[in-house]
């Protein structure tokens, strides 16, 4: 196989990135996102979105200011902190791509956005038409009308805006002048399910396009509170910008954040006829489920191991082949020791000559974004050879004993990478990404 050859070694249409878009703590943009990576720059700090003075956890990995976008998209009214982040993601993979003068047809073209739980969602309305219906109106008899104008001033609206994903689909379908338009809901693995469904359906034949990735806005009253009853969330509120520290010993929880990572994929046949610049090969897609408990992986990893081992499957690729793994790195006890186990059973001896980084560190965990937004830093390594580090990695844990790369960024020669993402309940997915040189 050449890298001009449209198919892979199982004589599947390959499929490339040829767009990519980024909001985080860092900033507005991809290259914002990577350069802040390579500098060691957090963007936690305290919450500003809600008063947690009576939290046990004040801190999240906020954006700092919300991109500018368009006031409406087709139907849809861009208000949300969620859909402007999207919008935002979107339009910049878009314009990066030229999907919108591509010339693909409507009708070959699929959004896959992942988002939060359209939970609160129905339960807005379900509240809304509680409160209309009566003995003069049944609750049978109730039409939009008669609701919609009661959704922005009940209670239950006030953190709808930062959780709620049920629109991204369409939202971003309809930037895209997509057809077709899916949004997934699978926690903490839900981006990079997204954009691995969108490889299968442009693998199938059934899209020749496609826009996918993920966007949560989580820093709300509800969630984190729900988290710090968990205990999964740092304590570290004195210094914000040191309490995301994957694979440190004195690790104490993950850090929420805010942030969206969007991409065109589509098949390498079609970028090369248009002569679109192929950013990278999105080569093996790999889905697993641990079923183990709601919050914790299985101890010894074998979750998360055969979700890489499918990967690397999918892709064709031998464990000795991996260069680098964006980890899923979340700064809990408990993922970040199985995560290593899984990493050093999947590559057996290799592990040890593997760099390993999390970008979790200066992110925060943007849960249904993470693995898109972590898919940006996989594909800015491949493109510049250079890997970003681990911030705050500064005390070894004996359960962890990987090449974290703490410190400063460091160049390498990187051909594959591995992309993984963990999520509540046993979600996990494994992109494999491989450096494009046609």
């Amino acid at each position: 196989m050449t890298f001009s050859d449209p198919l892979d070694s199982f004589g599947r249409s390959r499929v490339v990135v040829t767009g990519m878009g980024a909001v985080s703590a860092l900033g507005t943009g991809a290259d914002t996102l990577w350069h802040g990576l390579l500098a060691g720059r957090s963007g936690v700090g305290p919450i500003t979105l809600f008063d947690p003075s009576d939290f046990t956890c004040r801190i999240a990995a906020e954006v700092p200011a919300l991109p500018h976008v368009p006031a409406q998209v087709g139907p849809y009214a861009i208000q949300e902190r969620p859909y402007v982040l999207a919008v935002a993601a979107a339009a910049e993979a878009l314009r990066q791509s030229g999907a919108l003068d591509s010339g693909v047809p409507a009708d070959r073209r699929v959004a896959l956005v992942s988002g939060g739980s359209t939970d609160e969602l129905l339960g807005l309305i379900a509240a809304v038409a509680a409160d209309q219906a009566g003995p003069d109106r049944p609750l049978a008899d109730l039409t939009a009308a008669d609701l919609v104008p009661h959704y922005p001033d009940h209670p239950r609206a006030a953190d709808l805006d930062r959780y709620c994903g049920s629109l991204l689909g369409p939202v971003s379908a309809t930037l895209f002048g997509a057809r077709s338009a899916y949004c997934v809901s699978t926690a903490c693995a839900g981006g990079s399910q997204a954009i691995g469904n969108a490889v299968r359906l442009l693998r199938d034949g059934d899209a020749d396009m496609a826009l996918a990735g993920g966007c949560d806005c989580l820093v709300t009253r509800q969630i984190v509170s729900g988290f710090s009853k968990l205990s999964a969330l740092s304590t570290r509120n004195d210094e914000p910008h040191r309490a995301s520290r994957p694979f440190d010993a004195e690790r104490d929880g993950f850090v929420l954040g805010e942030a969206t990572g969007m991409f065109v994929l589509e098949t390498a046949e079609g970028a090369l006829r248009r002569g679109a610049t192929v950013l990278a090969e999105l080569a093996g897609v790999g889905f697993s489920g641990d079923a183990y408990r709601l919050t914790d992986p299985q101890p010894d990893g074998s979750g998360m191991f055969l979700s890489m081992a499918r990967a690397i499957e999918d892709a064709g690729e031998s464990p000795e082949r991996i260069d680098h793994v964006n980890a899923h790195g979340t700064s809990t006890k408990m993922n970040d020791a199985a995560e290593t186990r899984a990493i050093r059973q999947v590559l057996g001896e290799h592990a040890d000559r593997v760099t390993v980084s999390s970008t979790k560190s200066m992110t925060g965990h943007p849960i249904h974004a993470a693995g898109a937004l972590e898919s940006v830093a996989c594909i800015q390594t491949l493109r510049d050879q250079v890997i970003h580090p681990t911030a705050n990695y500064e005390n070894p844990d004996p359960a962890c004993d990987l090449d974290y790369v703490p410190g400063d960024p460091r160049e390498a020669d990187v051909a594959v990478v591995l992309n993984n993402s963990f999520g509540f309940g046993g979600q996990n997915t494994t992109l494999l990404f491989r450096r494009w040189e046609g």
